[in-house]
């Protein structure tokens, strides 16, 4: 029982570094915009496949660098894990996303895997990015 409870606790605790930090829910307005203030409001629309169809705006630069735990060390030291198919609406109001991680030479290492939707006004700085042949 001991020996169960113990494996049952690493796994928890280790399940935040391998998925990555913690979502957090943004605010909406009244234009049924939400509202992305921090890195883990950003984090929160890639959670849930049914938010890439959502409106948002950015409402400050978001630093990924304040990620705890630290992006390079989400989804076993892959980082940023790509957005599935975004339908939505962003609006990034001029301002960026700071510290992007990404160590991947399999896949489609973005930060949105396809863009079908809108993504406008925005940039992205400082980025540390490993990629292999679809780069």
């Amino acid at each position: 029982m001991k020996k169960s409870m113990v494996i049952i606790l690493l796994v928890a605790m280790a399940a935040g570094f391998v998925f990555g930090g913690e979502a957090v829910a943004p605010e909406q307005n009244s234009d049924g915009y939400y509202l992305i203030e921090t890195w883990q409001n950003l984090y929160w629309i890639g959670q849930d496949a049914a938010r890439l169809s959502l409106a948002y705006q950015q409402m400050a630069d978001i630093d990924l660098a304040e990620a705890d735990p630290p992006v390079s060390e989400w989804n076993s030291g892959l980082g940023w894990q790509p957005f599935g198919i975004f339908t939505g609406h962003y609006d990034g109001n001029g301002h960026v996303i700071k510290n992007l991680y990404i160590n991947s030479t399999a896949g489609y290492p973005a930060l949105i895997f396809r863009l079908a939707g809108r993504l406008y006004n925005l940039g992205v700085v400082d980025a540390d990015i490993t990629a292999g042949t679809y780069a």
